[in-house]
């Protein structure tokens, strides 16, 4: 079976785990679109019918390192789970439309997309958390720009993906963080990742974001160099957070809770067994295994991956929000409606009183 190529609804079964699945669950058929579907029962919250996620970027970034290792370690036959799919998306609100409207349980989303769409009115939980900061971003440059620090972008171009997006976010906050206004810099949407990296290579601007695990391949072939990483100016930050609908919520708990236990299981397993979590990314995707370790290390897992909320990364959140003007200054997220935090035990639950 060839690996998948992170682009619309991918299969994710590799071949050991179609073994597994047919030894676990006694049958398997081919679903439409060629997807592999498992047939089981019972368990810890076991579904007779596929379950299918919404991972944003799956399975290219290293968002999606905790499902690969659930998928290679067969965490979801152990919980009685028979999985689909996992259906990648360009993130932000594309991931949670796949949840809102696609029908799909559970979705690893952007939080300021999850803020957004519930503000607009969709009736979502967000339930716990995934990527809790922004340690995979960073920002480059030429050698011929003049550019040795972040204090050196003053007057200069920075460029990010689309307005709104995490990059911008990023940006604007790295920015303040070392006391510079981000009025000093021209900031300039480019599109993309690779849009952006094309327009510092012609000049259109001096500085650009970068993620994990391209950036690896792009400096060493392109010459870039990294002026900062965001982690330098952006403490914690709710990236990713794992939201559901009301409904699922309410007819599927149990689901909900085994998916939950299930990354941080695979979380724990990453930070135990960090060649062989890259090694399962690599195997669902088309990471090299090289670039996949060398990223995880680069990332530190421990405090990049969790299920737990905490009030610093969701408020950094709402200041990135208002910093790029996805929320009104004085405007406050409806946080006892938005988060449902059964599912998380005690000591991962975020005290509601400390949240902007």
């Amino acid at each position: 079976m060839s690996k998948p190529s992170g682009r619309g609804r991918e299969t994710i079964l590799t071949r050991r785990q179609f073994l597994k699945a047919v030894g676990a669950f006694g049958v398997a058929t081919v679903g439409s679109g060629g997807l592999l579907t498992a047939c089981g029962g019972g368990g810890q919250g076991g579904s007779s019918e596929p379950v299918g996620l919404s991972v944003s970027h799956w399975p290219t970034l290293l968002y999606t390192v905790p499902w690969a290792v659930a998928i290679e370690q067969g965490y979801f036959e152990e919980r009685g789970i028979s999985l689909d799919e996992i259906v990648g998306s360009s993130g932000g609100g594309e991931t949670v439309r796949n949840v809102v409207t696609g029908g799909l349980p559970l979705g690893a989303v952007a939080t300021p997309a999850a803020i957004n769409a519930f503000n607009e009115g969709s009736e979502l939980k967000i339930l716990g958390g995934a990527i809790a900061n922004t340690a995979d971003i960073s920002f480059v440059t030429l050698p011929d720009r003049g550019i040795g620090s972040i204090e050196d972008v003053r007057g200069k171009s920075v460029g990010f993906t689309e307005p709104g997006s995490i990059t911008q976010g990023c940006a604007v906050l790295s920015l303040q963080g070392a006391g510079i206004d981000p009025s000093e810099v021209e900031l300039q949407a480019m599109g993309g990742l690779s849009e952006a990296i094309t327009g510092l290579k012609e000049g259109a601007i001096d500085l650009a974001p970068q993620l994990l695990p391209t950036a690896i391949r792009q400096n060493e072939e392109e010459g870039l160099i990294t002026v900062f990483q965001t982690t330098e100016y952006v403490g914690e930050f709710a990236q990713l957070v794992m939201m559901a609908t009301n409904q699922t919520v309410q007819q599927q708990p149990e689901l909900l809770q085994n998916l939950i236990e299930l990354y941080q299981q695979a979380v724990d397993f990453t930070l135990e067994n960090l060649e062989e979590a890259a090694a399962a990314w690599a195997n669902n995707s088309e990471v090299a295994e090289e670039a996949a370790l060398e990223s995880l290390q680069i990332i530190d897992p421990s405090t990049y991956y969790s299920t737990a909320l905490t009030a610093g990364a969701l408020n950094t959140t709402v200041e990135e929000m208002k910093a790029i003007e996805l929320l009104e200054p004085g405007d406050e997220v409806d946080w006892e409606e938005l988060l449902d935090q059964q599912f998380l035990p005690e000591d991962q639950r975020v005290d509601l009183a400390e949240l902007q």
